[in-house]
């Protein structure tokens, strides 16, 4: 039978246990009604036929607020799916060592004793509730490295984010396959 994880050391001294995490999970953990935007502003004009409700003018204060509503909405969609990922697709973790890991020692919550560190509770705005999710994005992934091959560990590859360049790569594609179009200094 497939083994139904991938194990990763870290550069943090620690190996996880990852998962894929389903698509359907996925999809329904960010479909969650706190992440609906509200009704977009509608405001009141009089017309020669009466008073007449119509949508927002662009520039209106009701439609700015709204713009930044959906925003917000947005920015905690994303570091929802974040989190979600971490902490479904991390099954354990356990204190990298030498050859194979006895399964009493893998973990599945932070150490009793752990606590975040104050500073990252006074300037990172938007932290995980749940305690286990924050040991794993603040003690355990500790480089750019680690959190690259965990999002690879436990996302299937339509989950997985755009990588760096790779929309400037196909806009430069499909510019340089345009007629008469002049690309910027690609392909030339």
């Amino acid at each position: 039978m497939k083994k139904k994880y991938t194990d990763i050391s870290l550069t943090s001294g620690w190996r996880v246990r990852c998962r894929k995490v389903p698509p359907l999970a996925f999809q329904g953990a960010v479909e969650r009604a706190d992440f609906w935007y509200p009704p977009p502003p509608r405001i009141t004009v009089k017309t020669v036929a009466g008073d007449e409700e119509v949508a927002a003018p662009d520039e209106s204060p009701e439609a700015i607020a709204y713009f930044h509503a959906c925003r917000e909405i947005d920015h905690k969609r994303e570091l929802f799916q974040g989190w979600f990922i971490l902490d479904m697709g991390v099954m354990a973790w356990a204190e990298d060592g030498e050859g194979e890991i006895a399964d009493a020692e893998w973990l599945t919550e932070p150490p009793g004793d752990w606590e975040l560190d104050p500073l990252i509770e006074e300037y990172v705005e938007h932290l995980p509730e749940k305690r286990r999710v924050q040991f794993i994005s603040y003690e355990l992934i500790r480089s750019s490295s680690d959190f690259t091959d965990v999002n690879n560990a436990t996302l299937l590859p339509d989950q997985t984010p755009v990588r760096e360049g790779e929309v400037q790569a196909a806009e430069d594609f499909f510019r340089d396959s345009v007629p008469g179009e002049e690309s910027e200094g690609v392909g030339e």
